[in-house]
């Protein structure tokens, strides 16, 4: 009987994997970022009753205020929700998701 021991991956082989799937994740998160907005957008209209004045203003002020973040940081654009966390939590702010949502 034969065993397949599959060879390890050299470092530059590892490199180019990691970037494929930053990659990647970065087009999974721009082709959902609108339905994620949209998802903060409802939640902001049905329980707090913003209206369409406050809800645009808080549309632009997100897109502006994520890219200044990444620009301001030098940050890949992937890493923009690490940082708005990050920041909420420096300013006391935790949260934890629930592992059962039923």
């Amino acid at each position: 009987m034969k065993v397949h021991i599959p060879r390890k991956l050299s470092s530059n082989e590892r490199k180019t994997l990691m970037l494929e799937a930053n990659r990647q994740c970065v087009e999974f998160e721009k082709a959902h970022e609108a339905e994620l907005v949209c998802r903060s957008l409802w939640i902001l209209y049905s329980v707090f009753g913003w209206g369409e004045k406050r809800l645009t203003r808080f549309y632009e002020a997100y897109h502006r205020e994520i890219a200044e973040l990444v620009k301001h940081y030098e940050l890949d654009p992937a890493d923009d929700c690490w940082l708005c966390m990050k920041k909420l939590h420096d300013a006391g702010f935790t949260f934890e998701e629930d592992e059962d949502d039923s």
